[in-house]
C-alpha cells in the first residue's frame, strides 16, 4: 500500500490521491516563443503544489502542456486534445500566452463546466 501524505484512512493507510488535471497552452513557435520561459515555472508550480502535503492534501495534479504557435485554430485544438487526454476531466487551463488564442478558448470553456 502507498502511503500518500495527509490521505490516511481509518486503517492507518491512505488511499490513493484523486487525479486532477491541468492544461497549459503556451506558444512555443509562430513568431512569439513565450512558452519556452513560461514552461518552466508551470512545471515547478505543480512539483512544489503536488510534494507539500499542507497544499491540496488527497489530490495529485498532473500537468498537461501544448504548443498553440498563437495561432486560434491550433490553440482551440489542443485545448480539446487535453480534455480528451485528461477523460473530460480538465479542471483548468493556464494560458495561452496570446489573445488570438486566449479569446476563443475562454469562450468555448464555460460549455464544460
Amino acid at each position: 500500500t502507498i502511503l500518500w501524505p495527509g490521505n490516511h484512512t481509518t486503517d492507518g493507510y491512505s488511499a490513493p490521491p484523486e487525479l486532477l488535471f491541468i492544461g497549459s497552452l503556451f506558444p512555443f513557435g509562430g513568431g512569439w516563443d513565450i512558452g519556452n520561459f513560461i514552461a518552466p515555472a508551470f512545471w515547478i508550480a505543480l512539483d512544489d503544489i503536488n510534494n507539500n502535503p499542507n497544499i491540496l492534501p488527497n489530490y495529485y495534479l498532473k500537468g498537461l502542456m501544448a504548443d498553440t504557435q498563437c495561432d486560434a485554430l491550433k490553440g482551440l485544438d489542443q485545448f480539446f486534445k487535453q480534455r480528451e487526454t485528461s477523460g473530460n476531466s480538465l479542471i483548468s487551463v493556464i494560458g495561452a500566452g496570446c489573445s488570438v488564442v486566449s479569446q476563443p478558448i475562454g469562450r468555448v470553456s464555460p460549455l464544460f463546466n
